[in-house]
């Protein structure tokens, strides 16, 4: 007992102590904080030849995402000094092989397993010479800059924040010169397969993806097995040219597993066009500037605290 009252008088002790705290004021410049913690790539190539810090590979990529859909931004591997591959996929989009059924392995990593959805692929007219991109925490975005033998090539990509919007993914493209109105996009979908397929050869395929327009956008349908479905849209909007600069935007949305994924996905990039770049853009970077200043969070190691705000600016979502 007398033990037990000691603990209990230390422990009014230390309350009474937090209440006589003076409260902590915090005055900092968001902005500049954080940006020590920002990604930034840099590259070259000469006379077609990629150099040594070309980001080729998928861990080389920069990235952007809001806890569901997400994007991962490198050179294309194939042809680095050509193009850059802009990978999406969702954390929502798994294989559902129901138990029982005649195609089930009884695996998880064959049954259950996250499926990928595809990349789209931004080719330029000229070969690069010398590039850049950013990973900015404070606005939750990437922007990019390649400077080619025919001109220059600007983007910003995030991934809105305001899902309850617009659940969806913007890339806004700025070309200049020789490299305005004649850079290509292309689409590229992924087999939704386990990565494991190939380790059994008694594996039974997902169908194949099938391409529709529905009022006007793109979608990609991925059925399953199970009867469900999931499916990605897009939709390039043409912002206009002037002074030899072309503008324009795309909007991206990956439906979860669902009965009708592509009316799904689809309603989500019109959502996206109705709000627009600039109107999801504003409501993307104020929502992070609010979610940063009532989450304060820091380190006396700049590394690690450079990898929570980092892995931070991937995985939130506005209800977690």
């Amino acid at each position: 007992m007398a033990a037990f009252l000691r603990c209990v008088s230390i422990s009014a002790l230390c309350l009474a102590a937090v209440r006589t705290e003076t409260p902590v004021k915090l005055d900092i410049d968001w902005e500049s904080f954080l940006s020590r913690a920002d990604l930034v790539w840099g590259w070259s190539s000469q006379a077609g030849q990629a150099s040594s810090t070309t980001p080729k590979l998928w861990y080389h990529s920069s990235f952007v995402g809001n806890g569901a859909l997400g994007m991962m931004i490198r050179c294309n591997p194939s042809n680095p000094t050509k193009s850059l591959y802009f990978s999406v996929s969702s954390s929502a989009v798994w294989d559902d092989r129901q138990p029982g059924a005649k195609y089930t392995r009884n695996n998880f990593v064959l049954d259950r397993p996250r499926l990928p959805s595809g990349h789209f692929l931004l080719t330029f007219s000229g070969d690069t010479r010398k590039a850049s991109m950013r990973l900015h925490l404070w606005d939750a975005e990437v922007t990019g800059t390649v400077n080619t033998t025919q001109g220059t090539v600007m983007f910003r990509a995030f991934a809105n924040s305001r899902y309850d919007i617009a659940d969806s993914m913007l890339i806004e493209l700025n070309a200049t010169g020789g490299e305005a109105g004649k850079t290509v996009w292309e689409w590229v979908p992924a087999p939704a397969d386990s990565t494991w397929a190939t380790r059994d050869k008694t594996y039974v395929h997902n169908p194949p993806p099938e391409q529709s327009v529905i009022n006007g956008i793109n979608v990609t349908t991925q059925r399953h097995l199970s009867g469900n479905s999931h499916a990605l849209a897009f939709r390039i909007e043409d912002l206009g040219s002037q002074n030899g600069t072309s503008w324009s935007v795309m909007h991206i949305s990956i439906s979860p597993v669902v009965k009708d994924g592509a009316t799904l996905a689809a309603k989500n990039v019109m959502q996206s066009m109705q709000t627009g770049l600039n109107g999801l853009a504003a409501l993307h970077r104020d929502w992070w500037h609010q979610y940063y200043s009532v989450s304060f969070l820091t380190f006396n190691d700049t590394r690690i605290e450079s990898f929570y705000w980092i892995q931070a600016s991937f995985c939130q979502r506005i209800d977690s």
